[in-house]
């Protein structure tokens, strides 16, 4: 009864404040709307929260909690603990101000801010936890400008944030970024659908997504980008920096339209993904480690982007559009299933800077090099399929196979650039797997034939066979080794399997044409 009494004269307080209100305070016509049914249905709805709650409702929002200071519709939390939020704020904030860990549970809130962060944690020197209630759904949104340029994020936190729960998270970031943290940030699960100006999930120092269903979308997406302009202009992999300018102040995020991003470690346990970006759609400037998940990617750069290394040990990648598909200094492949298309690379593994040496078709000897420092690209298992335009496989280093199933079907001719379905700069190397490669044969490189202990062939012919041409290839007891539909034109096929024995008879079939092949040697190149 004290309960109820002591909250009954709150009420009546914060309506006596709206009715003395100056226009200042009260200049959005929807906080004009409160009536005292909405103020009623709201305790019916704290009423029903045990612990700290916070009842949003424009200008008469409502708490049972002293550490909460109210000023407007700005609630700012003063100290630790565990507060249930519901309700809406159409143009409002909750600020995290205080010394101590905070978890806050979102039950169907929807927050806008036109001017700033919805949620902007200031201080919390422990962490902050947002949970996403289960079954409910919350909307956070801002204006297309912020009093303060700095805070980019509809969800703004200054220090590590984690976001957990089944429940949904709508952010509409007109302003530039969804989801900030300028420490650490740890996604457990949750329900994501974003659309944003530009970085969608930002964690400065790492993220870490162990579970969650994303649907992201930034910038204008990926059918917008100038993917041609890109390519030709310089910089690191051919390309420029992104092309639309940007009015923030915040360098770190300047001119970056990424889903997700980190200038630490991102590591990548589980979830499903479904993104159409304009820059990059996942991007570290250290590593990414993918270890599962499922996803499905439209970028309008690099789908998938380290500056470091780039480590994939499972899960269900399709890259159904890119300009390049994978790329970083260092590629590792364990297991997953990986499929590419790239108007570009398919796979990249480069230094940023230029160091391939040789004309078309020269090999640069060599005679030693550090893995370690070296570009490279390292298959060790599961099965990846490539579609480009460009190189299908590029390393301005080295080219390792050891075990997988690698496919590739290699254009070529990416803007009348010659390319080549396997490229390298220093060697290519097969020690195991099942590889064919189909492309152009001016830079096609056939694998070391010193120290590959795989078997393989390279065969270019005299004429181009046209895309949805079918390759096959029999052994002496016409058992089939492998067969594939070509996606592109090519001249040029490139195969390796653990069946491939010297000395041995094999045939080839494509479509209406039939070559013998003999392997002579651990690496047979053949003229036809």
């Amino acid at each position: 009864m004290k309960k109820i009494m002591s909250l009954f004269v709150f009420v009546l307080v914060l309506l006596t404040l709206v009715a003395c209100a100056s226009k200042t305070d009260v200049d959005n016509p929807m906080l004009d709307n409160v009536t005292e049914k909405d103020i009623a249905d709201l305790e019916d709805l704290v009423n029903n929260i045990d612990g700290l709650y916070i009842g949003l409702l424009d200008n008469s929002s409502i708490t049972n909690s002293t550490n909460i200071e109210m000023k407007s519709n700005v609630i700012t939390i003063k100290s630790g603990g565990t507060y249930t939020v519901t309700g809406t704020l159409n143009d409002g904030q909750i600020v995290i101000d205080t010394n101590d860990s905070v978890i806050i549970n979102l039950s169907n809130v929807s927050i806008h801010n036109a001017d700033g962060a919805a949620i902007y944690i200031e201080d919390a020197d422990g962490f902050v936890t947002i949970n996403l209630m289960e079954g409910t759904q919350n909307t956070l949104s801002d204006g297309t400008s912020h009093t303060d340029e700095e805070i980019t994020g509809v969800l703004y936190s200054k220090d590590t944030l984690i976001i957990a729960g089944t429940g949904t998270l709508l952010i509409e970031a007109n302003y530039l970024d969804g989801i900030v943290s300028k420490n650490s940030l740890v996604i457990e699960n949750g329900i994501f659908n974003i659309s944003s100006v530009g970085d969608a999930i930002y964690g400065k120092d790492d993220i870490t997504i162990n579970d969650g269903t994303f649907t992201i979308f930034t910038g204008e997406g990926s059918a917008e980008a100038p993917v041609i302009e890109e390519i030709m202009g310089g910089g690191p992999g051919g390309r420029p920096g992104n092309p639309i300018p940007s009015t923030t102040t915040d360098e770190e995020n300047e001119g970056s339209f990424k889903a997700l991003k980190t200038q630490g470690k991102l590591t990548i346990n589980g979830g499903t993904f479904t993104i159409d970006s304009y820059d990059d759609s996942i991007h570290s400037d250290e590593d990414i480690i993918i270890n599962n998940g499922t996803f499905s990617i439209e970028s309008g750069d690099d789908a998938i982007h380290a500056n470091s290394t780039l480590e994939i040990n499972g899960g269900n990648i399709n890259i159904l559009y890119s300009c390049e598909g994978l790329e970083a200094f260092s590629i590792i492949l364990n297991n997953g299933y990986i499929n590419v298309y790239a108007y570009d690379d398919g796979l990249n593994a480069t230094s940023g800077v230029n160091t391939s040496v040789g004309g078309p078709g020269d090999h640069p000897d060599y005679s030693d090099y550090d893995i370690d420092s070296t570009p490279s690209i390292i298959i060790n298992g599961g099965t990846l399929i490539v579609e480009s335009d460009g190189d299908g496989i590029d390393a301005n280093g080295v080219v390792i196979i050891n075990d997988g199933q690698v496919y590739i079907c290699g254009k070529g001719t990416s803007l009348g650039m010659i390319e080549s379905p396997i490229d390298f700069d220093i060697t290519g190397i097969v020690n195991g797997g099942t590889v064919i490669a189909t492309g152009t044969s001016t830079m096609a490189y056939e694998f070391d034939n010193i120290d590959s202990t795989q078997n393989s062939f390279k065969i270019t012919f005299n004429k181009f066979y046209s895309e949805g041409t079918e390759i096959v290839i029999l052994d002496t007891a016409s058992t089939t080794l492998i067969k594939m539909t070509v996606t592109n034109s090519f001249e040029t096929i490139i195969f390796s399997s653990d069946d491939l024995v010297i000395g041995a008879d094999y045939k080839l079939v494509i479509g209406d044409d039939f070559y013998n092949i003999t392997l002579n040697s651990i690496t047979t190149v053949i003229t036809s």
